[in-house]
């Protein structure tokens, strides 16, 4: 699991289970209180990338009929984009 704690006291936390191909992103406010929970299995590729400023995950995922990304930014500023498409 990876755990990041925001500038205004948010916590992200990023966790995935290989034999399962799952991954869980949690996104908690400064007061504790539950802003995001996304859960999706069928992960097939985790991409971690650090440099200029820049950090993200990016999870590749794949089933039956659909396939996409799941790109999670955490600095320097909070950012997500979810594309999942039919094959």
């Amino acid at each position: 699991m990876a755990t990041y704690q925001g500038p205004v006291g948010d916590a992200f936390s990023l966790s995935y289970d290989v034999p399962g191909r799952s991954v869980r992103l949690r996104w908690i406010g400064a007061n504790g209180q539950e802003i995001l929970d996304i859960f999706r299995e069928g992960a097939t590729n985790l991409t971690v990338s650090s440099g200029a400023g820049e950090t993200q995950f990016i999870v590749t995922f794949q089933t039956g009929e659909f396939t996409g990304d799941l790109m999670i930014r955490i600095a320097p500023d909070f950012q997500i984009r979810d594309r999942l498409l039919f094959q």
